[in-house]
């Protein structure tokens, strides 16, 4: 079986198979690519699944063929790069614009003014930021991943930096961020910083968006063989379990919080995997509907090429 797997996915399947048969929660549901007789690469979605085959545990395997709307993907990702690039411009220039506003370089305003000017400016740079999701997402499905400028780094480094930027709105919620035992020592591992941050953000403000008032958020660190593992834990809404395996989709949001936090892409997690992938890790995470969510990821010690 393992020859009909395209060579550069051999090891993913074989390490979610042996994982699997070992009483593990993996995914069931993945793409990987096989080869078919002419030699070439089909993409395929595995949906697998543990069934007991003469009193042993066995794998049953459904792989369905999925190159037509690999292709559809494709040529909507190439449309929504080249998009998202033209917006950028006409953006940058509002937000210039609105901050010389702010700033009164022009004169001054009146505070009606200044509150609609703001307003503005606010709007205008949510736009950013989705544009920049946009492009990070059409990045991730068209196989180019990210650039990463990775340098070896203390970890704990990229925490403190998402912490800072997400104070302000935990403040207003009243919401603590508590540092477990394993950010007592140093975390160095080679990594890209502004990446990194990047997706701890996505994380923490996830966290911060779907969890109550006066509640914590908690960081936690332990190296196993060649990797890091990290955690984010908070005491939020969790995720419906009938909607758990579509968490990393792009777009989706778990029905339960729609009335909590009605702003938000879906795309902070599915970014969040790109990323962490991107560097050779993998990220996964474990919720209880109303009692929280942990989410965990790995980052290897050495460099990934």
């Amino acid at each position: 079986m393992i020859n009909f797997i395209a060579p550069q996915y051999r090891n993913l399947v074989g390490d979610r198979y042996k994982r699997r048969m070992q009483g593990e929660k993996v995914d069931n549901r993945y793409e990987f690519a096989v080869i078919d007789k002419h030699g070439k690469a089909v993409p395929v979605e595995n949906n697998s699944s543990v069934v007991v085959l003469d009193g042993q545990p066995a794998d049953m395997v459904i792989l369905r063929d999925i190159s037509k709307a690999k292709e559809i993907d494709r040529l909507k990702s190439e449309f929504v790069s080249m998009s998202s690039h033209q917006l950028r411009t006409p953006l940058t220039g509002i937000k210039w614009f609105g901050e010389l506003l702010l700033k009164e370089k022009i004169g001054k305003l009146n505070p009606e003014q200044h509150d609609f000017v703001e307003q503005i400016y606010r709007s205008n740079e949510r736009m950013i930021g989705l544009v920049n999701d946009l492009l990070d997402v059409s990045h991730i499905e068209t196989g180019r991943k990210f650039v990463l400028n990775k340098k070896t780094k203390d970890l704990r480094l990229a925490f403190s930096r998402a912490v800072e930027d997400q104070t302000l709105a935990a403040d207003k919620k009243k919401i603590s961020f508590v540092l477990g035992r394993g950010f007592k020592e140093k975390i160095i591992c080679v990594f890209d910083f502004d990446k990194i941050v990047q997706m701890l953000n996505n994380l923490i403000s996830n966290s911060l968006k779907y969890s109550p008032n006066k509640t914590k958020i908690i960081f936690d660190c332990r190296r196993q063989d060649d990797y890091w593992h990290l955690s984010v834990t908070d005491q939020g809404y969790g995720i419906p379990q009938y909607q758990q395996h579509r968490i990393f989709e792009r777009f989706f949001r778990a029905d339960n919080i729609r009335g909590v936090a009605p702003e938000g892409t879906g795309l902070g997690l599915y970014i969040a995997r790109g990323i962490i992938e991107a560097h050779g890790g993998r990220i996964w995470f474990d919720s209880k509907e109303n009692k929280g969510t942990t989410f965990y990821f790995t980052l290897p010690l050495r460099p990934v090429e």
